[in-house]
């Protein structure tokens, strides 16, 4: 996974498979209504909340699957400051945290 591009307004995320295949769930995958902590966020050396409340999800089927080939990639654009407390002014440190 590469992080490229960030913007006042949002993140830019682009996964990568390097492996065969990627199989994750949608979930799993960042984008404009992000409801879950997906990323380590900190400022400053100082972890960021995660303000949104925790979602549970039902089991996953088939449907909420997507299948990455190696060398293709999904782009997506996250909204980060509408689920987590980036109030602050400082250096954020963003990783990308992808569930297992």
């Amino acid at each position: 996974m590469i992080l490229t591009n960030i913007y006042a307004d949002g993140l830019q995320v682009r996964i990568a498979s390097l492996r065969s295949m990627f199989n994750k769930t949608k979930s799993c995958l960042p984008n404009s209504e992000t409801h879950d902590p997906l990323f380590r966020i900190t400022c400053n050396g100082t972890p960021v909340d995660y303000v949104d409340p925790l979602m549970k999800r039902r089991a996953p089927t088939s449907g909420d699957v997507i299948s990455l080939v190696s060398g293709k990639a999904i782009v997506a654009t996250a909204q980060l400051s509408s689920v987590y407390d980036m109030s602050k002014t400082g250096n954020y440190l963003i990783q990308y945290d992808m569930p297992t």
